[in-house]
């Protein structure tokens, strides 16, 4: 996407379109970017049109596993054990200039394929302009592993 609102704006469209094909999780990865990861899932559960599960601990887990549909909305590392239909991927930092140490790009890089292991049938990654274009993905798409889609221009 072009923004940050683009990438919002894009994740908002995907809970549309996926909600009735099963559970969705959005598993942020950089926990500097919850809050307004968070802010979003409260604004598409406020729609009252989506059952949306925040979890922002281990203890908010209890229960989650057991819905045929909804949204899980939570960092990388507290959707550890749960599996989703679909898996949408947000708040992926470029690590070249968000991870300053080696410690730091192993954790963010172990958060990313945790997020993405989490996924039964699909995984949709978010990045944005604004945030940089995360090597790790670029690399995945020039391997064929993935494929890149335009998002919003917002």
């Amino acid at each position: 996407s072009a923004s940050r609102n683009g990438v919002e704006t894009d994740i908002s469209k995907a809970v549309q379109e996926l909600y009735n094909a099963g559970r969705i999780a959005l598993a942020v990865v950089d926990t500097r970017q919850w809050a307004r990861f968070s802010e979003l899932a409260s604004r598409i559960g406020a729609s009252r049109r989506y059952h949306v599960s925040t979890i922002s601990g281990r203890s908010d887990i209890e229960g989650v596993g057991y819905r045929s549909r909804g949204l899980v909305v939570g960092p990388a590392e507290y959707l550890a054990g749960l599996q989703f239909d679909t898996v949408l991927v947000a708040g992926i930092p470029d690590l070249r200039t968000s991870a300053p140490t080696t410690n730091e790009r192993t954790r963010l890089l172990s958060l990313l394929y945790l997020a993405i292991s989490r996924a039964q049938r699909e995984v949709i990654a978010y990045v944005n302009e604004d945030d940089g274009d995360p090597e790790v993905l670029r690399r995945a798409v020039q391997n064929g592993l993935m494929s890149s889609k335009k998002g919003s221009l917002v």
